[in-house]
């Protein structure tokens, strides 16, 4: 991703990847006024739900790079929370011949989405 100087008086004159990130970051709930001062930390839960979120938002099938990228996680980072989702029977995995392989989410998967989307205020707090 790209990100440029805006000029005062150019503001109209974004780069659409920078609008683009702000959509996708306002989407799933955060601060986008936080993530530019660099202050943002997320629970594990929080990003288990972002995960979830980017799964639910594709269509219910993404493959691992693009979950990795939209939920804003290092490799490290994103290999440790998927391995749990996996694991734990709420990310499954699709193969496909022809797009190769990609994720989605099982019933346990959709049902921990909803949880926690029920205790996002609680977890940002």
């Amino acid at each position: 991703m790209r990100l440029v100087r805006i000029r005062k008086g150019d503001e109209h004159r974004r780069d659409a990847t920078v609008e683009g990130h702000v959509r996708h970051t306002q989407k799933i709930g955060y601060d986008t006024k936080k993530m530019k001062r660099g202050v943002s930390t997320r629970s594990r839960w929080e990003i288990i739900l972002d995960i979830l979120d980017v799964i639910a938002t594709t269509g219910n099938r993404a493959k691992k790079t693009r979950i990795m990228k939209m939920a804003y996680l290092d490799w490290r980072n994103f290999q440790r929370h998927f391995g749990f989702l996996i694991d734990g029977g709420f990310i499954e995995q699709i193969d496909d011949l022809s797009k190769g392989t990609s994720y989605g989410l099982t019933e346990r998967g959709k049902e921990l989405r909803s949880k926690l989307k029920d205790l996002e205020p609680i977890l940002s707090a």
